[in-house]
């Protein structure tokens, strides 16, 4: 049975860590996404500089050329922006799991971690952030 998934939110909302439970328990594919930013991208990100849309087209595009072909897939992936849903909505039978996260929390976590994203892009995430509502492919999940 074809599964393809995306697991959605801000830095540090738990994306990599379920998106890899699911990929195990079910037998898909996992694609983290960070693993696909350009160099450019994540100097800036280093630098506490949040990225713009036309630093992220390039990296989805190739996301998206990276799994649509795949039978099943769970991509863990920020997806921030609607219209970057929208994108991937290309794919047949997709569907996201959002994980929606405190501000609080992602700091707490973002303290505890090495990641090149770290503390100081979390207003920019928070910022570029559309919540998906009224999007009937999306499962909501709170973080605690």
């Amino acid at each position: 049975m074809q599964k393809r998934i995306i697991v959605m939110g801000v830095s540090a909302s738990g994306k990599t860590t379920l998106a890899k439970e699911l990929a195990q328990v079910f037998g898909y594919e996992y694609v983290e996404a960070d693993d696909f930013h350009p160099l450019e991208n994540k100097l800036k990100m280093q630098q506490g500089i949040g990225l713009t849309d036309d630093d992220r087209w390039p990296w989805l595009h190739q996301l998206f050329d990276q799994v649509s072909q795949k039978e099943s897939f769970v991509l863990a992936c920020s997806c921030l922006k609607r219209i970057y849903r929208d994108f991937f909505r290309r794919i047949d039978g997709i569907q996201f799991i959002y994980l929606k996260i405190s501000k609080a929390l992602v700091e707490k976590r973002m303290r505890s971690r090495v990641h090149y994203a770290g503390v100081s892009l979390i207003e920019s995430q928070f910022q570029t952030l559309e919540e998906p509502n009224d999007e009937p492919d999306v499962e909501t999940r709170l973080c605690a």
